[in-house]
């Protein structure tokens, strides 16, 4: 859940998508991209402080951090995808889990 927009429910996937939906408007995405390509996003998180800063993981090793703040879908279309804001190969293997620090 984005804590920020609380309707708004993101899930990862195997092939590496994240979803984003309205819980209000359950049968539209608000926003939907691919946020790693080799290998399945095994987790997301949103930064509890800072308003549309959403961190991945994934087994290919990474950690991503996304801009969603921009992604308002109009009522014709699905928004336009989160903007990548920096990617690091963390070098340890398999990433499983991810998380903001509490006073970050």
């Amino acid at each position: 859940w984005d804590p920020h927009r609380s309707q708004y429910l993101a899930a990862a996937s195997e092939d590496g998508t994240i979803t984003c939906w309205d819980v209000r408007k359950f049968d539209k995405k608000i926003w939907s991209f691919v946020a790693h390509e080799y290998g399945g996003v095994s987790d997301l998180s949103y930064n509890p402080r800072v308003p549309g800063m959403l961190a991945t993981c994934a087994i290919d090793k990474t950690v991503k951090l996304w801009d969603t703040s921009s992604c308002i879908a109009n009522n014709s279309s699905v928004a336009t995808p989160p903007v990548p804001c920096g990617s690091r190969d963390m070098g340890v293997g398999k990433l499983y889990t991810v998380n903001f620090y509490p006073s970050s």
